[in-house]
């Protein structure tokens, strides 16, 4: 039996997480995108603890595209676009 991606699953790099996630989603056919990302680098300016330099991202969500948070739009719509 393939292995998934279990809840507190703990990856030692991002390219190790993404290939299990890679693996998941074309057993369960499905796709997830980056909801919401945080790289090292900009962590890193914000905080001074120790950050695995093997990962790419501080902080990263993912939202499956048939379900996630819904869209809210930050603009007023005053300006017009035409």
């Amino acid at each position: 039996m393939e292995k998934y991606i279990k809840l507190g699953e703990v990856f030692g790099s991002y390219e190790e997480f993404n290939e299990a996630l890679s693996k998941y989603c074309d057993k369960e056919y499905v796709t997830f995108y980056k909801r919401e990302a945080r790289t090292i680098v900009g962590a890193k300016k914000k905080t001074d603890r120790y950050i695995n330099p093997n990962l790419k991202y501080y902080q990263l969500k993912y939202a499956c595209i048939k379900g996630g948070k819904k869209f809210k739009s930050s603009g007023s719509g005053k300006r017009n676009t035409r």
